[in-house]
């Protein structure tokens, strides 16, 4: 499983990310990613308040500085809280990938499965890096007197928050493939053709009810552990996000000098932000929705579960477990609940802070 995201995992910890290192089955904590974790972190933090002193306020409206040191401030507590929380809630995380790994003996999970996912993370972070190439160059050629480091700056904040992003989208997206895997296993197509035949023949072959409540319980168990491990971070990242597509859109209306550069920079920055917001809000949308409409299917006329007479009525529990058992992904423990109309109170609370800012900033003018 944990091969599935190894390419995420490796980027999130080239940038200081994450302390995880990967042990056949599972991942682990190393001293040494706790120590390159902290250096980063504080080398951030260095760079932070370096690029700061020596920004030239005199050339930018006291709005646009807060607005952006705000911004600065949120992306670097993300960073550090996604490396401190997972380091404290690392036995949920392991629990889960454990959690997973029994699905896959049970299911036979094969492996082509997880080189789908490989492979699917990989064009995901390529087209992030689409996002990011353009913003470390144009970050260049906006700056006039200290330009490498205005770059180094974007290439550490944006890149390790990124990689952080990339990897639970890699989590969600293994959870995701095994949720949709037991939902063939459950129905398939091939016996949509000869529902009538089956049902008229009175055979069904196939899987065991308490199998799949089994195989379906170790996936939602697992789920809910990763939800627990992100909890905080999410909160986090979706508040972090969108104020920094708020700021930069802010910029783009109001500054004026070095349009040239400043302008695709900010658009770039807000595409990416808003690229790694929609993968967390979009990837917890998909495994939710996937892992609770397995019940319908469990209980659906053309399911391959294995029918005998009183099958169901001798399994009240596992019906029981069917029914009620829902997975919801939330942040700060259901504070907000993550899927796809929640991506749309964002633009919407975006869209009205940018109004009364800009209404701000000409009454101001």
């Amino acid at each position: 499983m944990v091969n599935s995201v190894k390419s995420l995992l490796w980027a999130a910890r080239l940038f200081g990310g994450t302390p995880f290192k990967i042990t056949r089955h599972n991942v682990s904590i190393s001293t040494v990613g706790i120590i390159h974790a902290a250096i980063a972190s504080m080398t951030l933090l260095f760079i932070g308040l370096t690029q700061v002193y020596l920004d030239d306020i005199g050339t930018i409206d006291k709005k646009t500085l807060v607005l952006a040191v705000l911004r600065t401030i949120f992306t670097y507590i993300c960073i550090v809280a996604d490396v401190v929380f997972t380091i404290i809630k690392y036995e949920d995380l392991k629990s889960a990938i454990d959690h997973i790994h029994v699905y896959d003996v049970a299911a036979k999970f094969n492996n082509k499965y997880n080189n789908l996912t490989l492979i699917h993370c990989r064009i995901v972070g390529l087209i992030a890096l689409c996002f990011w190439l353009p913003v470390t160059y144009l970050a260049y050629k906006v700056e006039n007197n200290y330009p490498l480091l205005e770059t180094i700056t974007y290439i550490l904040f944006y890149g390790t928050i990124t990689s952080q992003t990339l990897l639970f989208y890699g989590f969600m997206m293994t959870l995701y493939r095994r949720f949709n895997h037991l939902s063939e296993l459950v129905v398939k197509k091939e016996w949509m053709m000869e529902m009538k035949i089956q049902t008229l023949s009175g055979t069904w072959d196939g899987l065991k009810l308490q199998n799949v409540w089994l195989m379906h319980s170790n996936l939602s168990t697992a789920a809910e552990k990763i939800n627990n491990c992100y909890s905080v971070q999410l909160l986090l990242w979706i508040f972090s996000s969108s104020m920094s597509v708020l700021t930069r859109l802010y910029t783009m209306m109001n500054f004026k000098e070095n349009f040239e550069y400043i302008t695709p920079r900010d658009t770039f920055c807000a595409l990416g932000v808003f690229f790694n917001l929609i993968l967390i809000i979009f990837s917890c949308h998909i495994t939710s929705r996937r892992a609770n409409r397995i019940a319908d299917k469990v209980f659906s006329p053309n399911s391959t579960i294995h029918r005998q007479p009183n099958t169901i009525e001798g399994n009240k529990t596992a019906s029981i477990y069917f029914c009620i058992r829902k997975i919801r992904f939330s942040a700060a423990s259901g504070f907000i609940h993550i899927h796809l109309p929640l991506l749309l109170s964002i633009v919407g609370a975006m869209t009205t802070y940018l109004v009364i800012l800009s209404k701000s900033s000409s009454k101001d003018a």
